[in-house]
């Protein structure tokens, strides 16, 4: 347990501090990144929503737009062509 056990247990000590200083300074960086790259994933979440549904409404406009054309069409047919029921 001479001299050569001290340098030893001072070196694996020394790497832990350089550890524990380059951990202090790059802490902020880590968490300001860990924050951006977690609304990134929010955001791409909610696009990802917003996108869905409205791909959903578009969908049903255009079946509601073609119901009406269809009604307006029958209501026009029904005009042209009536039905008389007087004549046997």
């Amino acid at each position: 347990m001479g001299p050569d056990y001290q340098v030893h247990y001072d070196n694996r000590f020394a790497g832990t501090k350089r550890l524990q200083e380059y951990w202090d300074a790059d802490f902020p960086v880590q968490v300001g990144s860990g924050v951006f790259i977690y609304f990134l994933i929010v955001l791409a979440y909610f696009l990802f929503v917003s996108l869905s549904n409205l791909q959903k409404k578009n969908a049903k406009e255009a079946r509601l737009e073609s119901l009406v054309k269809e009604t307006e069409l029958k209501m026009l047919r029904s005009q042209i062509n009536p039905h008389f029921s007087s004549t046997v």
